[in-house]
């Protein structure tokens, strides 16, 4: 078989297709976001998923293949510049779990290569660890390799991880073969050169454990971890110059160069390297957010934001000069569309999130680019050569400037950059992520290494009991090491064979409760998912746990009841928020606890008050409507075909759980839930607003914990009823229906009156809500001697009574708000007309210096928050120029003073020789200053400085 013309499609289909019958299942390729996975950002490498087969935590699985997209940002600035560089791309592997090893890896390899792709053997060279004499046997023996084609590396090349020997981590390691495309044949030359030798497939040999003392020891199972970049080989097998020039990228470059407003040949040959980094970035963002990473300040969405940002620079050297890549998403899901068909069905929402990305972008690269400008400017004016590391690195991490760009914008004005300076600043930062991320850094290391003692998977039975007996401590783990017993007062993480606790997942969190015996009792506060394993996050209370003990499992109902309702309700709210605002408004992340339900969802702009009471009132009629939530098994195909949603980010294995609720949700989710929607309750938002670019969040209630709100404000209303003598009688009585006795949309809408109520309160007394008591009370008091007519009180009882009563409280309050105005007005006016005495008793107090009048004066009949009004007044009756000095000793016995001028000589000027006398602080304009924290003591000396620095300087 010649090799011959394939596409990536056909390539990646042949050689699932050749490993499926060499007895490989297949695998469908994972998300970028690693599940459960504490030591990685994104998916980057074909192996990522399978880790607990790796590990043996998993078993039952000998043989795998996949196609697995990954993201890799650790060379951004290669990206485009080199032939295959990529940030997004995608990984062909096969994998053995103690099954086959060295032989097998190498003979099928290159079958599929010679045979499958039809690629000549004298157009392949390979590589193999120089200590590996089995590897280098096999090639030549076996294979038939000439010994000169293949090579010996050292460890930096031919050992994963490469550093593994000398510096770990510690766990599974092992030597590596490479196989390499010879790009010039004819060349007679024996020595290894990359720029003709490319690389196109990895076979990794995992078989030893590094040891804590840097020792390698033998894998009882060895393994086999596999990787063939699928844009390399297609860009052999298509005779590509690069990558980019491969069919998956051409359409993306087409659309690029066609937006380019007609630039071509020689003016676009120089920026080509501007295209593929678009086309790149185009792939990576739109994986990135299809599968849930939202761009943000923080790991992966700072990856993900940072990704657009180099990209929307990039169409700018173009000439594109508006968002851009928002709109290459379609095309890029086209490419896709057969491998990926989520990524097609999401486009919208994608191109959604990029476009609001660039529009935030668009703001701030203006200012970026400004202050460049500036620097640079200073620069070439002072006669300096370099841009200081510290400089470039605020550009390109706080203003969010690509390095090229700086560079480009450098190289104009012949400024070169402190390369090594920025790389310092840098590290520093990323050294600051790493403590503050929540990435554990080694490949099998933290919680997945303890995982790594237990080979079961736990049965979960929390969606039909929270109570199970009989169930079995598998493992206990204190302080991370396995233990066979713990005593009372020790914190423990504990495994059994079943449990009824839900691990948090899908937003939802753990559940709480007890395991227990007759002589045992543990508090659960936690429970997490570790793979298909589940641990419980707990402190023995009384007794001794021990490994095989058979104990009860109760969760705390009452507490998993309301997280119960919340769930449900994100459902509803999720269903009403994309019938009420359209199907953009997809989920974006959630938070599902028995306090709250928060809920992130994909929305240009903020919702109006009128669109927050629709979403409301239609969420609770559908409570009202008490609707079955009917979960059903069903394979990730078969949900699809009914239409189900998948929420946003969330991974989902072969079989998914899919919960239906009438005919308005049908939503994939592994969660508990209510089994009718009237048990909710009611639900009542509390809070909406932004969390990014394009992303809204709702913060909601239902149950107990919205009664409780709305409770609060019924029993404010009345407290602040009685204080007012709004009503009269006893205690209400049963004759009234007070809120608790209420559900759904009348809840709602009680609720809804009452905190309608409060904030016009709230309005009209100009206070928070937490303090309206304490104001109304205080005026009452205050006014006590002031007859305030608060209507004619009525009796208690009555359907009607708490709207009646609530409208007659914001009646009563708002007089007593006026009557409080007019005290206050009556006592401003008595304040002023004496203020106005003192200003004219002030102005005989000055003399003459140097045709300035200065007037010190002691403030004693007035506050200092007074002083400055004081002053107002003296301005408006004092003519020609003039400086004045009032002052007083504030509580703490320290000097507070405001000085004024006409603008003949500057208040500020005044401030400083004042502050330098008295030692205070302080500061102003021309025409006022004030300052404080000075000794009185120094007043004289002070107001004969001024006499002396004024008479200086009124010349």
């Amino acid at each position: 078989m010649s090799m011959k013309w394939m596409s990536t499609d056909d390539i990646r289909e042949q050689f699932l297709i050749f490993f499926e019958k060499k007895g490989h299942k297949r695998f469908p390729s994972d998300s970028l976001v690693p599940e459960g996975d504490p030591t990685l950002l994104f998916t980057g490498a074909g192996m990522n998923q399978f880790k607990p087969y790796f590990l043996g935590t998993k078993k039952g699985l000998r043989r795998a293949a996949s196609s697995q997209r990954c993201l890799r940002a650790g060379d951004l600035d290669e990206v485009g510049h080199t032939p295959t560089h990529h940030t997004f791309f995608e990984m062909l592997g096969n994998f053995s779990f103690g099954d086959y090893f060295k032989e097998e890896a190498i003979l099928w390899g290159w079958e599929f290569l010679t045979g499958t792709l039809g690629i000549p053997p004298d157009r392949l060279a390979v590589s193999v660890y120089e200590k590996d004499e089995e590897a280098y046997e096999i090639w030549a023996d076996k294979i038939k390799a000439p010994k000169k084609r293949i090579f010996k590396f050292g460890p930096k090349e031919n050992f994963w991880p490469s550093n593994v020997q000398t510096e770990g981590p510690n766990g599974p390691c092992g030597p590596c073969s490479e196989i390499f495309y010879d790009r010039d044949p004819k060349n007679q030359s024996t020595k290894y050169d990359e720029r003709r030798f490319f690389e196109i497939w990895n076979l990794v040999f995992t078989q030893y454990e590094r040891m804590e003392d840097g020792s390698l020891r033998d894998l009882p199972a060895k393994n086999i971890d596999t990787g063939m970049g699928l844009e390399r080989i297609a860009s052999v097998l298509q005779g590509a110059k690069t990558n980019f020039d491969i069919d998956i990228f051409q359409p993306i470059v087409k659309h690029i160069l066609d937006s380019t407003e007609g630039r071509r040949g020689e003016e676009l040959k120089e920026k080509r390297a501007w295209v593929n980094r678009i086309a790149d970035h185009a792939r990576a963002v739109t994986f990135a957010v299809l599968d849930g990473v939202i761009p943000s300040n923080k790991e992966r969405g700072y990856v993900v934001r940072t990704l657009i940002r180099r990209a929307s620079f990039s169409a700018r050297t173009l000439g594109i000069k508006t968002p851009f890549l928002f709109k290459t998403v379609p095309v890029v899901a086209q490419t896709l569309r057969g491998p990926y068909p989520d990524v097609w069905e999401s486009r919208e929402r994608i191109s959604r999130v990029i476009l609001n990305e660039e529009e935030s972008f668009e703001k701030t690269l203006e200012q970026g680019l400004t202050m460049e400008e500036d620097l640079l400017e200073r620069l070439y004016r002072e006669g300096k050569k370099t841009l200081p590391g510290k400089d470039i690195f605020y550009l390109y991490d706080t203003l969010g400037l690509p390095l090229d760009l700086i560079r480009y914008a450098a190289e104009q004005k012949k400024i070169a950059l402190d390369d090594a300076g920025f790389k310092k600043e840098l590290a520093r930062q990323r050294e600051r992520s790493k403590r503050g991320s929540r990435m554990k850094g080694e490949v099998f290391g933290g919680d997945v290494a303890k995982q790594a003692q237990l080979d079961f998977k736990t049965t979960f039975v929390g969606y039909e009991t929270c109570h199970l007996e009989n169930a079995e401590v598998v493992a206990i783990l204190k302080e991370g090491e396995r233990v066979k017993e713990a005593k009372e007062g020790e914190a423990v993480e504990i495994f059994l064979n079943k449990t009824p606790f839900y691990g948090e997942q899908g937003g939802q969190i753990g559940d709480t409760g007890t395991l227990f015996s007759e002589t045992l009792s543990v508090r659960i506060e936690d429970a997490q998912h570790l793979g298909e394993t589940l641990v419980h996050y707990g402190k023995v209370e009384k007794g001794c746990l021990k490994e095989g003990d058979r104990i009860t499992a109760r969760v705390d109902e009452a507490r998993r009841r309301e997280t119960m309702k919340n769930h449900t309700a994100t459902h509803l709210l999720h269903a009403v928020l994309r019938e009420t605002l359209g199907p953009h408004a997809t989920q974006a992340g959630s938070y599902v606890g028995p306090d709250r339900l928060r809920f992130d969802f994909m929305h240009p702009k903020p919702l109006t008050s009128d669109e927050i009471r629709r979403v409301e009132e239609r969420v609770n009629s559908c409570i009202d409507r008490d609707d079955t939530a009917q979960p059903r098994e069903m394979s990730r195909e078969e949900s699809r075909k009914e239409g189900a949603i998948a929420f946003f980010g969330e991974k989902y294995g072969e079989q998914v759980r899919v919960l239906t609720i009438s005919d308005y949700s049908k939503e994939l989710c592994g969660g508990t839930h209510v089994s009718k929607t009237g048990t909710i309750d009611f639900f009542w938002i509390v809070s909406e607003g932004s969390i990014g670019s394009g992303i809204r969040r709702i913060e909601a209630l239902t149950g107990k914990e919205a009664y409780r709100k709305g409770e609060a404000y019924e029993e404010s209303i009345e407290k602040i009823a009685r204080t007012l003598n709004v009503i009269r009688g006893r205690s209400i009585g049963s004759d009234t229906r007070r809120l608790k006795t209420l559900k759904g949309s009348e809840a709602y809408r009680r609720a809804k009156s009452y905190e309608t109520i409060m904030k016009k309160i709230a309005q009209c007394l100009k206070v928070p809500e937490e303090r309206i008591f304490e104001t109304v009370r205080n005026l009452k008091e205050r006014l006590k001697h002031t007859p305030v007519p608060a209507g004619e009180p009525f009796e208690k009882g009555g359907k009607e009574f708490f709207n009646r009563m609530g409208e007659a409280v914001l009646k009563a309050v708002e007089q007593l708000r006026e009557r409080a105005k007019e005290e206050e007005k009556k006592r401003q006016s008595s304040k002023e007309s004496r203020m106005r005495d003192s200003v004219a008793e002030i102005r005989k107090r000055g003399e003459d210096i140097s045709g300035i009048y200065f007037v010190p004066y002691e403030v004693r009949d007035y506050s200092k928050e007074e002083i400055p009004t004081l002053l107002d007044l003296y301005r408006r009756q004092q003519d020609g120029k003039w400086n004045t000095f009032f002052y007083t000793v504030d509580d703490d016995g320290k000097l507070f003073y405001v000085t004024g001028s006409d603008g003949t000589i500057s208040a500020r000027d005044i401030s400083k020789v004042l502050n330098e006398v008295t030692g205070s602080k302080g500061g102003g304009s021309e025409r006022i200053a004030k300052g404080g924290g000075g000794d009185p003591e120094e007043v004289p000396r002070a107001v004969d400085a001024v006499k002396k620095w004024i008479a200086e300087n009124s010349q």
